[in-house]
């Protein structure tokens, strides 16, 4: 939840993908999380580290 952008709702769903498929392997693999599209991964790419 302190990614620009990214609420309760949505970090859950991160998390559980996370659960479910392991961690990421690349930044651009958040996309893959429902929700998670072009628009909303420009907002968070330069917070997010693998």
């Amino acid at each position: 939840m302190t990614l620009k952008g990214i609420g309760e709702s949505r970090a859950e769903d991160i998390i559980r993908y996370r659960e479910q498929n392991g961690g990421f392997q690349k930044i651009e693999d958040i996309m893959n999380v429902s929700g998670i599209k072009d628009a909303s991964f420009e907002k968070i790419r330069d917070d997010i580290t693998v």
